[in-house]
């Protein structure tokens, strides 16, 4: 909600100092088009060595039981878009 917020105020100063210099002013909103979508360029993934471990040490048949969690950082990008027209006076 945030994001969208921000994208929205964006759009509206925009049209505000497009149409202040046409000496203008923004009645209203006509149409507000809005989307998001997000972008990862490194994903975190989580794994767990049991697999692993077992691979490992098949000459005792299973390895030991072990829960160990892998967590690698990652980050996600969310964009916002905003299309909006206005009446204008």
């Amino acid at each position: 909600d945030e994001l969208i917020g921000l994208a929205s105020k964006n759009a509206y100063n925009q049209a505000t100092s497009a149409v202040k210099s046409a000496n203008g002013t923004i009645l209203s909103i006509r149409q507000m088009d809005i989307s998001c979508d997000g972008n990862s360029t490194t994903t975190p993934r989580y794994t767990s060595n049991k697999l692993g471990a077992a691979a490992m040490d098949m000459t005792a048949g299973y390895a030991e039981e072990k829960s160990v969690t892998v967590i690698e950082q990652g980050y996600l990008r969310v964009n916002a878009y905003v299309n909006a027209s206005f009446y204008v006076k």
